[in-house]
């Protein structure tokens, strides 16, 4: 076998089983572990794999795979804006909402900003929700936005204004 047919046969393997092992291929392979090893450190040098203690894991699924904000904002959108149409569509003036984090989430955050008067808890102070809910006044002129901890301030995303 050639190095990169082999190189493409730990690809594979990876893609099929989400993991190789240096011992595994080495038996399976009939090769050093030394050789499997560069071939893993020559895959992950392109990005390819990612290098564990023993093995090496596929890159793009599993626990180590995280997309990007904007990779998981353009993932199935107009499923997310239908999704946050629905869920705004049971909210009436007046009332408290409380939203977790996530890009589904930071929808329906975009889509409050029709109200006037809404109380509203966003689960991170830091995220995007609270990035979609700045105060507007020309909006919001009765809306308090709440956090676990106290109000942000106004301009900005610090805790403890006392209003």
């Amino acid at each position: 076998m050639l190095i990169e047919e082999r190189r493409q046969y730990v690809l594979s393997l990876i893609k099929t089983h989400g993991r190789v092992l240096v011992d595994d291929l080495s038996r399976s392979l009939h090769l050093s572990k030394i050789t499997i090893r560069k071939d893993l450190d020559h895959l992950e040098a392109r990005e390819r794999v990612t290098r564990t203690h023993g093995g090496a894991l596929s890159r793009t699924g599993g626990a180590l795979f995280d997309p990007t904000i904007q990779h998981k904002k353009e993932l199935h959108h107009q499923e997310k804006v239908n999704i946050a149409k629905a869920a705004v569509g049971l909210v009436s003036e007046g009332q408290c909402v409380i939203l977790d984090s996530g890009t589904t989430t930071t929808e329906i955050a975009r889509q409050l900003l029709s109200f006037r008067r809404l109380t509203v808890i966003p689960q991170h102070r830091r995220g995007a929700c609270p990035q979609q809910l700045r105060y507007h006044p020309d909006r919001w002129d009765a809306t308090p936005q709440l956090a676990f901890g106290g109000r942000p301030a106004r301009g900005g995303s610090a805790q403890g204004d006392p209003r």
